[in-house]
């Protein structure tokens, strides 16, 4: 009985090692004086080397992961080993905690208290954190954080800062005034709807700047202060109006998400770039998608002329733009709307209701990804996209396309993905395509193209005659099929609707050339005349002077 008494008391002893501090397994070494410890309710019994503690001559590491923490775990600790810590990530669950074990830790450069149910931090917990570069303090209840940022030595090296999902419905005017080096603050998923107070005016080193799903309804000039601002996330918010007065600094963004908001009209301004300020690579990101914008306008000189700022040389810079304005409601886009943008690789106009899409597309030479899937586009311009010699990919899928001839897209010389899904499309000429440079895929799920049609382009794409090859997303061998693709054997009806369609086409294509016939022919007669009138001229200068010679005689 004694023995077994024994026995359970020693794995006792063991559970509550295990539970409350650093066990030795937990310990590991990942370089000279790099550690990562995993400890238990507490921080205890943890021995490094000497060498490590008072060490000059390398960087020390210590990465701590607090597990299940216990409410006060600041009493009778080592703090010698405390002022080892660089990097500390607490697991619990508190409402309330003054995080007194912060005072110990001198090296401390990354702090994560990420869902531990935080409502309320007191006694300005980071104050000896002079090395402190990143706070995380998201995933928790925070509703009033004016009094946490306070620190001893200024300025403080704190660079990024996460307030991400907690409770926050109003940031005072001083709540970051120590914050001077901050270059990210992500203060996404709150409650936020007022920035009157502009309580992001002294972060003058700010880059990157998360405000997505809150309840902002108007920036107020809030961040017109922000001038190294690049990244600019506005996503799920409230927002009606965007101009140059409430967001002035947007001619330096890189990356403006205002996604998901109540615009229903833009202005150019929201285009507006200073493309000498960008670096030698920079990825330009416009995401207008979500809204309620009807109506893409021109731009204006005023953003023409920012395409062409003094000392810009295009060809020193390599910048790559991407426009997103899908699932809004637009109906035209102007001529001149992407005017002073400058290579744009990706341009996103699906799910909307255009109709017909007539754009400068010289201003979209570097153009490699068009979306106008989901619109109500019924045919295109001979012409229209003769510009566009990079496109790679076009997705023309979900709109009223039901004859398309290849024609009208000779010009996308590097096309190799077209995508005419879910059209009702019952033509489709391919002949033009028998030159193409590379091979070009060719969705045409859930169409009405024939078998006789579609056996055709197969034989000729296997053939090499054609670079062509229809494909489908989900091949199948139901029985109207050619090589997996579904297709249709058309009856006396459809029978006699393409052929009217073609003859129709043909009809067209036979009144234009008379039409240029009759114009090469009224310029003939006209030359003719020309000359004829001119000869008579001359005829009649001849005779009026023979006629003088004579009488003079």
């Amino acid at each position: 009985m004694f023995n077994v008494l024994k026995t359970v008391l020693s794995i006792l002893a063991g559970l509550s090692l295990v539970a409350c501090y650093c066990p030795r397994n937990k310990i590991q070494a990942y370089g000279e004086c790099k550690f990562q410890i995993t400890c238990f309710g507490t921080i205890r019994e943890v021995r490094l080397p000497e060498k490590c503690i008072e060490s000059t001559n390398g960087p020390v590491a210590v990465n701590v992961n607090l597990n299940d923490a216990v409410e006060r775990f600041d009493n009778n600790i080592d703090t010698n080993f405390l002022s080892t810590i660089t990097s500390l990530k607490i697991s619990a669950k508190w409402k309330e905690a003054s995080l007194a074990i912060l005072q110990y830790t001198s090296r401390l450069k990354s702090l994560i208290l990420v869902d531990i149910g935080l409502e309320h931090l007191s006694n300005s917990p980071f104050f000896y954190l002079s090395r402190l570069e990143d706070l995380n303090l998201s995933y928790n209840n925070l509703t009033d954080i004016q009094e946490l940022f306070h620190f001893e030595i200024h300025p403080n090296k704190l660079n990024r800062l996460w307030l991400a999902h907690n409770a926050l419905q109003y940031i005072p005017a001083l709540t970051f005034e120590a914050l001077s080096s901050l270059t990210e603050l992500d203060l996404s998923y709150n409650h936020i709807s007022d920035l009157t107070e502009e309580p992001f005016f002294n972060l003058t080193k700010l880059e990157i700047l998360r405000l997505n799903n809150n309840r902002i309804k108007d920036l107020n000039g809030a961040v017109n202060s922000l001038q190294t601002l690049k990244h600019l996330y506005l996503r799920g918010n409230q927002i009606q109006n965007i101009d140059d007065e409430s967001l002035k600094t947007i001619e330096h963004l890189e990356t403006f998400d205002i996604s998901e908001n109540n615009l229903e009209k833009i202005k150019p301004v929201v285009f507006l770039r200073h493309w000498n300020h960008f670096g030698n690579y920079s990825r330009c990101k416009i995401i207008l998608s979500e809204n309620q914008i009807s109506h893409v306008p021109n731009a204006t000189s005023i953003e023409i002329s920012s395409r062409y700022v003094a000392n810009l040389d295009e060809r020193a810079i390599d910048i790559h733009t991407e426009i997103d304005l899908s699932k809004n409601t637009i109906e035209s886009v102007e001529y001149n709307a992407f005017q002073s943008l400058i290579r744009v690789e990706y341009l996103d106009l699906s799910e909307n209701k255009i109709k017909d899409f007539v754009v400068n597309s010289n201003e979209l030479e570097r153009l490699k990804f068009l979306r106008l899937g989901h619109n109500q586009l019924t045919h295109f311009q001979y012409g229209g996209f003769h510009a566009l010699g990079s496109l790679y990919y076009l997705d023309l899928s979900y709109n009223r396309i039901i004859s398309l001839d290849s024609k009208l897209l000779t010009e996308l010389k590097s096309l190799q993905i077209l995508s005419v899904r879910s059209n009702d499309m019952y033509y489709l000429g391919y002949k033009a395509w028998y030159g193409h440079k590379v091979t070009l895929l060719v969705y045409i799920d859930n169409n009405k193209l024939t078998c006789q049609w579609l056996a055709k382009a197969l034989q000729d794409y296997n053939n090499k005659f054609s670079k062509m090859r229809p494909v489908v997303l989900v091949p199948t061998r139901a029985l109207n099929s050619v090589d997996g693709i579904p297709c249709i054997v058309p009856n006396e009806n459809i029978i006699a609707d393409t052929d009217n369609e073609m003859a129709d086409e043909r009809l067209l294509i036979i009144t234009q050339k008379i039409l240029e016939a009759i114009r090469e022919e009224n310029n003939n007669l006209r030359l003719i005349i020309n000359h004829n009138a001119i000869r008579e001229n001359e005829i009649s200068t001849k005779k009026q002077h023979l006629l003088h010679r004579v009488s003079s005689v």
